[in-house]
């Protein structure tokens, strides 16, 4: 279900002329990002955000688009 998910979302992102897809990934979780790197989404950065009284680390991802020529 995942793999469908990300499909539709890559597809509908490219159908509104998106460049590219961005997401952020918990650093910790190795499942997803195996799966996210599997997909095609280059990792491009961290970000480190506040939830409750802990802090969470991300990875960015990208996966670009299609170039459209205009």
């Amino acid at each position: 279900i995942a793999a469908a998910l990300v499909a539709a979302t890559i597809e509908e992102a490219a159908a509104r002329g998106a460049a590219s897809v961005w997401l952020g990934v918990n650093q910790e979780n190795a499942r997803a990002n195996r799966f996210y790197d599997k997909s095609g989404f280059a990792l491009v950065g961290t970000k480190r955000f506040e939830v409750g009284d802990r802090y969470e680390d991300d990875f960015v991802r990208e996966l670009r688009l299609a170039s459209q020529t205009q």
